[in-house]
Order: structure tokens, then C-alpha cells, then sequence
């Protein structure tokens, strides 16, 4: 088939789960028979003598080895970096895409979002534009009245709407007036499987897992008690249960780290997916920051809710049932095969 098909997300940074569903979303894409490229873009447009300095090193091959740089070029096809709105007008002309994919992550978040235009397409007049498991990140609003009217335009110009969250739903039938579809995180269109070859060789097995985003005493407090109650040491993939953050692991000893735990923590919403398509026993520490609802979706929609400890929770892992593995791939499976659905007459 040959068609080329644009992806938009967040900016390819240092976060494990926005690339990991970049890469998903290539592959799902792929596998439909089409070709994918994400449209890059850049977190902030740095001032000319940082450009400069980082022009140098370019030409002097010094820049220091970084390690999601290092599995963006290897795993995923993109262009190069967009500062401004007028560079994804550059690359639309360039690529003539088939078709836009906005997603997954949270695009549509203001506070994330540098170029939000860029999440609506508001560049291209392509008439197959597609949002995939597009996020609020929240179930609160936090568009301006000018940027919900603005967007309110732009949407009604998609093809198709689906959304990671069931309040997003909610979110735009009560601000757009358009009905939307609840679909999977592209990462969970893929099997445990399909993972395997970005694992590396390990023989770290006997440990409690930890990613913490965002580290607060309480979260702190109840990694101690989980360690100690399982008699197992943390090995740590950000923040520690001092409160102390780990020198970066690469994508692939992330993925390899939390497969082969014994049990794992999280306050993130790809720990959180991870650990079910890894068949890992594990606690969801709520985020409110970043968002709970985004948390409680994806455990609602498996059955796992009671996997959800919030501030004043007590963590008793006597008490913790085991995790039905079968019935979450059953749900699981349903729901792949749905959103499957979904992104393949979208793309018709």
C-alpha cells in the first residue's frame, strides 16, 4: 500500500511511556499496511546561543550519549524537530500524508502542550484526520473560552474521535457537542510478545519495581512497607523510596526491569500498563497530579481497580488477592480487537 500515515503526539523526550506509545502506535499502524511517521516536535524553542551550542557539538560529534535519543533513532521514523506551527505546514507539504493520527498521551492537555494547535491539525486541510486514544489527562476543563471554541471548530473536522479515558467522553459531548469512542492506549495493542525484542539480557529478577514519578513522603512510606512486607529489595527506575532519583535507564532495561520483578510499584499510567501486559503483580500509587482518572480508566476497564491506593490507604499484602491473569486477558482481548477496529476504518 505504501501510504504514509503522520503521527502527532508529544514531544519525543526522556519519558518511557510517551515513546513506548509512539513506537505501539508505528507498529499498529504498520501492521495495518501502512506506513508511519511521527511529525516531531520540540518542548520549547531554545535561545540562540543554546542553538549554538548544541550546533557545535553536532559538528564536532562531542554531544554526550543519551539514551532515549539512542531508541528514538533506532525504533521510531520521524522527522526532525518542530519549533513552530510552520513547520508542520512544511512537513504536510513534504509527506502528503494519507492520513493524521493525533495520539496517544496527553495531547490535549494545555498545560503539556507547547504547539496544541498542532494537536488539532489546524495546519492541514487532509480530510482523514483521526485523534487515537487522545487525552485530557483529566476530568476537569482547562481550555479558555477562546481555545474551547477555537478547537470546538477544528474537531468537527475529524474523520474519527477516540479517546484514551472514559471522562473524556464526558468532557466533549459537555463542551463540543461531539460523541466520541473510548479506545485502548496504543501500548496495549500490542501482546507482552511483541515487546520481547526490545528487552535486554538481565539476571536483576528478585526485586520490587519502582517508578515513581512524582515522590511525596506518603508514597515514600508505602514503598518501605511493600519491600518490607515482600522481603525484597527495590531496584528503582526514577525516584527511590528515599526520595533519592536514579541515574537514567535506557527504554529497553525499563521494559526488562519491570518484566522480570517480582512485584511492582507505580505512580504512572504506563507502569501501570506495563505491569498487566506483563503479568506482573502490582500497586497503582494515585497521581493527582498528573491525573487519577487516566489511572482508574485503564484498572476499571480489566477489572483491577482494587489496585488503586490513594494518600490514606493502608497496604496490607497479606490481604491482596491475586490477579485473575485470564479474565484481564480475556477483557484485555476484547477491547484490543474493538480499538483494532476502530483505527482501521478510520484509516480507510
Amino acid at each position: 500500500m505504501n501510504k504514509f500515515v503522520a503521527i502527532i503526539t508529544q514531544p519525543l523526550m526522556t519519558n518511557y511511556g510517551c515513546l513506548l506509545q509512539n513506537w505501539a502506535m508505528q507498529q499498529a499502524v504498520n501492521k495495518l499496511g501502512y506506513q508511519s511517521i511521527t511529525f516531531d516536535q520540540s518542548e520549547w524553542y531554545p535561545p540562540l546561543g543554546i542553538r549554538l551550542k548544541i550546533a557545535v557539538k553536532q559538528l564536532l560529534n562531542v554531544s554526550t550519549p543519551n539514551v532515549f535519543e539512542q531508541f528514538i533513532t533506532q525504533n521510531i521514523n520521524r522527522t526532525s524537530k518542530a519549533y513552530f506551527m510552520s513547520d508542520f505546514v512544511a512537513f504536510d507539504k513534504k509527506y502528503h500524508p494519507h492520513a493524521y493520527i493525533v495520539g496517544s498521551d496527553q495531547v490535549w492537555r494545555p498545560r503539556y502542550n507547547r504547539l496544541l494547535d498542532a494537536s488539532f491539525l489546524i495546519f492541514t486541510t487532509n480530510s482523514r484526520k483521526i485523534a487515537y486514544a487522545a487525552s485530557f489527562g483529566t476530568d476537569k476543563w482547562e481550555f479558555n473560552e477562546q481555545q474551547t471554541a477555537a478547537y470546538s471548530k477544528a474537531i468537527r473536522q475529524f474523520r474519527a474521535i477516540g479517546v484514551r479515558e472514559q471522562s473524556a467522553i464526558t468532557l466533549c459531548k459537555d463542551y463540543w457537542d461531539v460523541d466520541v469512542t473510548l479506545v485502548l492506549d496504543p501500548t496495549l495493542l500490542l501482546t507482552a510478545e511483541e515487546y520481547f525484542p526490545l528487552l535486554n539480557k538481565s539476571n536483576k529478577q528478585n526485586h520490587v519495581f519502582t517508578y515513581i514519578l512524582d515522590s511525596e513522603s506518603w508514597k515514600r512510606v508505602a514503598v518501605k512497607s511493600i519491600c518490607m512486607q515482600k522481603q525484597i529489595c527495590e531496584l528503582a527506575g526514577m525516584y527511590d523510596m528515599d526520595g533519592q532519583i536514579h541515574e537514567r535507564i535506557s527504554v529497553g532495561e525499563w521494559l526488562t526491569y519491570l518484566s522480570q520483578s517480582k512485584f511492582v510499584v507505580c505512580d504512572s499510567f504506563h507502569g501501570t500498563v506495563f505491569s498487566i501486559l506483563m503479568h506482573r503483580p502490582f500497586l497503582v500509587l494515585g497521581n493527582s497530579k498528573r491525573g487519577n482518572t487516566r489511572l482508574l480508566s485503564i484498572l476499571k476497564a480489566v477489572g483491577l481497580e482494587n489496585r488503586l491506593i490513594q494518600k490514606n490507604d493502608s497496604i496490607d499484602m497479606s490481604h491482596l488477592p491475586d490477579i485473575n491473569w485470564s479474565d484481564v486477558d480475556l477483557r484485555l482481548s476484547k477491547l484490543r480487537s474493538n480499538s483494532m477496529e476502530f483505527l482501521l476504518k478510520a484509516l480507510a
